[in-house]
């Protein structure tokens, strides 16, 4: 039997065995095993061993809150399934053909004095494809009655069972599941149980870590100026995971004669995975000097077991800051510098601003500056640096600028500099005035006490003007004429009296038609100026005149005649002479120029118009010209005036009823004498007929089919189609038209007639209504009535009239039917006031909040916007009048008011507090309040500190509570002294009261 096992278990792996995941990782996708009953613990895994490794879930009670960690990992579903494959301890190992022993304790958790008929059973997944395959993967089962005890101590079961010889390797799972079935499966549902998951390894475990990588700064070369981290990549190579490590780094000089020699390590405490990575950083490392060093990185661990991947060993040069020193020289201004790097016992890489990487370079500066230079060693320690240049000014020449002067005039040239000794001279004379007056380069020279020299120049000219011919000419009227000055220099500058032309020559434009014109010219030569004038002759054009013949037809010709000057000459390759015969097809201009004596010439042209050529059309009222035997044709002809057939007939339109074929011509004559020719002819078919239903109905809108049969096409009014029907929409009575052809392109035209019955026009009444009030919808337009469309619940029934029920704004619909039973819906819109909203619009301007009620006798007023309202409140509210209570108590009032539109009634209360005391003395002390001087005599000031612009109303009652005296003012921001003047009260004690819409202010007065 157990060959049986084994040659079955053979053939599944061989099977599945390409499904293999990494042995590193957990294969997925296992079937789930759950409990349906939750509410008692009857059956319950308590521990399993599996060789030397012992789990015990914990199993000590009835209820899943009883249900403890296991191993520092709570159950996915206590006391249902327990999942340990994420457990933190070594995986149990299964070698091949290992003899293995499993123990399984199991219990009861509900009670005493009965026991639980139940299953164990044990699987593992030996071919790693996420599946338990039966029988070869269910490596333990039994059927156990646990005792009727409360615990899970006194039933153990114990296994032993031998893995096969060729299973995968890696990680896998066993599941262990105990339930009330007698041979648990490994999937399912239970009514009572556990299934508990392990993950175990399966094969030979193996620990191997490897160097990989130096990361970090660079594996090749790197700047250590400053202290440099280390980091290098650690790999877990093997099937197993490793806790933790440490990586040794040899640091020595691989430089000839170098003595750097350094040792550090660095471990950590982190599992590395199997196939995962860390990397481990160094502390900062100071380097000692500019050197090539080999690097060498050592992994540590006593479970490695492969020695020949530890060790990484990298040669790395390491750079510091470039040394080296710059100078440069002290130059005049407009003078070349020189900077310069030197004195560099290692090998430097350096650039200048400039872009010159040799050691010495050079500037040309106008003032002191400083050179910039980046230096590198390896390209890796970069610095930069900077060198000045000092730069001695030149001294700058102030001198007399350019002078040109006219012919016999002179004139002195004065110079100086702006630096010590400040004296130039010219020279010529050595002196710092030159009087001069020919032309000529004069240089003066410029010497600074700072040893730096300059010199500067200034050219004078003697202008000569060179003399200039008047240019005359004489042109015909509308020809440009050229006058001017007769001179090809560019010297010089020309203005034109009345013109923008600044040249020696000018073309002009005759203004005149005959006779001189007198044009003026001022010209300047280098500062020298000039005027001169110049007159051309204007000759006049000749008078030509063309006969002008009439408008002629096609085919035809007119003769054109020009008189006037000595010769002619016609455009449109006509030649010369004065007469010329033409024949146009179309309208043509016709241009002839006139030349006199003088050799003047005009053109004038005369346009011979030609009347388009007649036309004529022919047609029939048939189609294609065919027509049916023994059916009447109508032919039409038009384009002209008359018309001439060659049968004699002279009509327009023809009717005939012909028995056989024909073909005739025509002769028309248009409105403008002209004619054309034309041919007819008509083909005689066979007769033909269709048949159409001729009581067709609908209402409008509908649609429709129209039909008919016997022809081979059919025009409905889009071309002709093999379609015999035709949809159409309904607007009113009428009859469709439908040209039908026989299959011999006989044409008839049928009207096919359609009754159409007008929609009802439905209407419905507006309504608006308040909010919690209902109303009546009224409807017109038909004999029937549906409320009860487009899912609508406000309304209902089949009346004309209808009861709306909403608390909300609606678009309500009623479909109206007439007596032919067209229908239409209607649309309206019920607008529901919402009063809560509204109420919201209600703003108390007074009472406030809060109230000192010392004196009953001095009533509040009460205000609100919008105004017209009315206010109650009880015995407390008189008009709009709210009378102060004599005890400590909240006193609520309402405004009402009806919205003006629809006359719903608005309602909004606010409770007001008071503060009751006894008698005036009972008053607030105000700190941002005061009333003086007291006693008063005809005047007295009220001082109050707001914090806004608003209104303020003051209101003087006497001790009966009768008003004595009211006053409004407009409080400003910050302090306000509000005088109250002639107030002209009886002597005796009054109360003030002051209200904004903000603050209640009260204050006893006396008057003297």
């Amino acid at each position: 039997m157990k060959k049986l096992f084994f040659l079955f278990f053979a053939f599944l792996f061989a099977k599945e065995n390409n499904a293999q995941v990494p042995a590193g990782q957990m294969p997925t996708g296992y079937p789930t095993s759950t409990r349906t009953s939750f509410s008692t613990d009857n059956i319950c895994i308590h521990e399993v061993q599996l060789g030397t490794f012992v789990n015990n879930s914990g199993c000590t009670g009835a209820t899943a809150a009883a249900w403890p960690a296991a191993n520092g990992l709570p159950a996915s579903n206590p006391n249902a399934y327990a999942n340990y494959t994420s457990a933190t301890w070594v995986m149990p190992l299964i070698t091949p053909s290992a003899a293995m022993a499993l123990d399984i304790k199991v219990g009861n958790l509900t009670g005493s004095g009965w026991g639980w008929a139940s299953g164990i059973s044990v699987f593992i997944d030996y071919n790693r494809n996420g599946a338990f395959e039966l029988p070869a993967e269910r490596v333990a089962n039994t059927t156990v009655t646990t005792p009727g005890v409360i615990g899970c101590t006194n039933t153990n079961r114990n296994f032993t069972f031998t893995s096969p010889t060729n299973m995968g390797t890696g990680q896998t799972l066993m599941r262990v599941v105990a339930n009330d079935a007698v041979t648990p499966a490994p999937s399912g549902t239970y009514n009572w149980g556990e299934t508990e998951d392990y993950k175990i390894f399966l094969g030979k475990r193996k620990w191997d870590y490897a160097m990989s990588a130096m990361t970090a700064p660079d594996s090749i070369s790197f700047c250590a100026q400053a202290p440099v981290v280390i980091k290098t990549i650690v790999n877990n190579v093997e099937n197993q995971p490793i806790p933790g490590g440490r990586v040794d780094l040899f640091i020595k000089s691989a430089s000839p004669g170098g003595t750097t020699n350094l040792f550090y390590n660095k471990a950590f405490t982190q599992s590395i995975a199997s196939g995962a990575s860390v990397e481990v950083e160094f502390s900062p490392i100071l380097f000692p000097k500019d050197e090539l060093l080999e690097m060498k990185y050592v992994i540590v661990h006593p479970l490695d077991s492969n020695r020949s991947n530890d060790t990484l060993i990298k040669l790395v040069q390491v750079y510091k800051n470039p040394v080296y020193k710059l100078k440069s020289d002290t130059v005049c201004a407009d003078t070349i510098s020189t900077v310069q790097i030197y004195d560099k016992p290692l090998t430097l890489y350096h650039k200048w601003t400039n872009e010159s990487i040799l050691d010495t370079t050079n500037y040309r500066f106008d003032s002191s500056s400083m050179v910039g230079i980046q230096i590198s060693r390896g390209w890796k320690c970069n610095v930069v640096d900077s060198v000045p240049v000092i730069i001695k000014p030149l001294p700058k020449l102030t001198m007399a600028r350019d002078t040109v002067l006219c012919n016999g005039q002179s004139t002195q040239l004065f110079v100086n500099m702006d630096l010590p000794p400040k004296f130039a001279t010219w020279n010529i004379n050595l002196n710092n005035i030159l009087s001069v007056n020919a032309s000529g380069k004069y240089i003066a020279t410029a010497n600074a006490t700072n040893g730096c020299k300059n010199t500067g120049f200034t050219n004078v000219t003697v202008v000569n003007p060179p003399a200039q011919a008047r240019v005359l000419d004489t042109v015909c009227a509308n020809e440009p004429a050229t006058i001017g000055l007769d001179y090809i220099g560019t010297e010089y500058i020309y203005k034109w009296t009345g013109r923008s032309e600044t040249t020696p020559l000018i073309n002009p434009m005759p203004t005149i038609a005959s006779g001189t014109e007198k044009y003026n010219v001022q010209w300047w030569y280098k500062g020298c100026t000039d005027k001169d004038s110049v007159v051309f002759k204007v000759n006049p054009l000749p008078v030509v005149t063309l006969n002008f013949p009439p408008p002629i037809c096609p085919y035809f010709s007119s003769t054109i005649v020009a008189s006037g000057p000595q010769t002619f000459e016609w455009k449109n390759g006509l030649g010369t002479g004065n007469t010329k015969t033409v024949s146009p097809m179309t309208t043509t201009d016709y241009y002839v120029k006139g030349t006199d004596n003088n050799g003047c010439s005009k053109e004038v042209m005369h346009r011979q118009f030609v009347y388009p050529t007649p036309n004529m059309r022919v047609y029939s009222n048939k189609f294609n010209d065919n027509i049916c035997l023994g059916d009447s044709a109508t032919i039409y002809v038009n384009g002209g005036k008359t018309y001439n057939w060659s049968t004699g007939v002279t009509d327009s339109i023809i009717v005939i009823i012909p028995t056989e074929s024909f073909q005739w011509s025509m002769i028309g004559t248009d409105n403008n004498g002209c004619k054309d020719t034309l041919t007819y002819r008509m083909d005689v078919k066979p007769a033909f007929s269709i048949s159409y239903d001729k009581t067709l109905k609908g209402c409008v809108d509908d649609t429709v089919t129209l039909r008919a049969t016997g022809a081979k096409e059919y025009d409905w009014g889009n071309g002709p189609t093999t379609d015999n029907f035709n949809t159409v929409t309904l607007v009113n009575s009428t009859s469709y038209q439908v040209t039908a052809t026989s299959p011999h392109d006989c044409q008839i035209v049928a009207s096919i007639p359609v009754t159409v019955f007008k929609k009802p026009v439905g209407q419905v009444s507006d309504l608006t209504i308040c909010q919690g009030k209902t109303g009546t919808l009224e409807a017109k337009g038909g004999v029937k009535y549906n409320w009860e469309i487009n899912g609508q619940t406000s309304v209902s029934g089949t009346d004309k009239t209808s009861i709306f029920t909403g608390s909300n704004t609606e678009r309500i619909s009623v479909e109206v039917e007439n007596e032919a039973g067209c229908k239409d819906i209607a649309w309206t819109t019920v607008n529901v006031i919402n009063t809560s909203k509204l109420a919201m619009d209600i703003v108390f301007k007074s009472p406030l909040d809060s109230y000192n009620c010392a004196s009953q006798k001095i009533p509040i007023t009460l205000s609100a916007t919008p105004v017209g309202g009315v206010w109650s409140g009880g015995g407390a509210v008189n008009g709009n009048k709210l009378t102060v209570p004599t005890t400590l108590g909240p006193i609520t009032v309402m405004y009402t008011y009806l919205e003006p539109v629809n006359n719903c009634e608005v309602q909004r209360t606010k409770t007001v507090k008071f503060k009751c005391t006894s008698g005036i003395l009972g008053l607030d002390k105000y700190d941002d309040f005061t009333v003086y001087p007291m006693p008063f005599s005809d005047k007295i000031t009220v001082k109050y500190s707001s914090d806004k612009v608003e209104e303020a109303s003051i209101h003087i009652y006497d001790l009966s509570g009768r008003e004595v005296y009211n006053y409004t003012h407009r409080l400003l921001t910050g302090e306000n002294l509000i005088d109250l003047r002639q107030l002209q009260l009886a002597k005796g004690s009054y109360y003030l009261d002051f209200q904004t819409e903000s603050v209640s202010r009260q204050a006893k007065i006396l008057a003297q």
